[in-house]
């Protein structure tokens, strides 16, 4: 089979990629050139669609606001670890929040100094007297509208730390407890060690 240039209408092989008489380049290449950047560009959607399903996925749920925590001591950012603070607890109006910024401050300090890296367990369901201890403390911390059915969930996940961690241990293990409030996962600061 032969094809003919459409600007002339001479005759070529179907190998040809122009016109040998007017240089006209035949539909073939630009079909593949177009397919070509539509390959590249699919491709390219494609990672960012899954970077950010990803992301999406790592700090979201009960183990990404431990990791949005975890972040925010390894780097030196007390603010970023107060945001994981459930509303009520830093006050709905924001009021205290400078105040628990500087009291998170040292201790975030300290701990960002050690290298280290960690590990997460999948999220644990507390039992049912230990759900009911922390609610007590949520309580005890809670304002005046907070309302307990506000409280949709409780876990705990087990941060597994390596390395040089507080001085001593190169293997150290601490129970995070996560709440999720209104639709969202807060870190609540009483963990307590294993």
């Amino acid at each position: 089979m032969s094809k003919l240039c459409k600007a002339c209408g001479l005759k070529h092989r179907n190998s040809a990629l122009k016109c040998a008489s007017c240089k006209t380049p035949f539909n073939d290449q630009k079909q593949r050139a177009k397919k070509r950047r539509l390959i590249i560009l699919t491709f390219a959607v494609a990672v960012l669609i899954t970077t950010a399903v990803f992301a999406i996925l790592h700090y979201s749920g009960p183990k990404g606001v431990t990791r949005r925590v975890m972040d925010a001591y390894r780097e030196n950012d007390p603010e970023s670890l107060v945001d994981t603070l459930p509303p009520f607890y830093v006050n709905a109006d924001g009021s205290n929040r400078e105040k628990m910024i500087q009291q998170y401050a040292p201790f975030v300090k300290r701990l960002s100094n050690y290298i280290f890296s960690y590990y997460l367990d999948e999220p644990l369901v507390p039992s049912e007297r230990q759900r009911e201890e922390l609610m007590k403390q949520i309580r005890y911390f809670a304002g005046a509208d907070f309302k307990e059915s506000d409280i949709e969930d409780i876990r705990f996940v087990w941060v597994h730390f390596t390395g040089d961690v507080l001085y001593i241990w190169p293997k150290y293990t601490e129970r995070f407890i996560v709440i999720k409030y209104e639709g969202d996962w807060y870190w609540w600061p009483d963990s307590s060690d294993s």
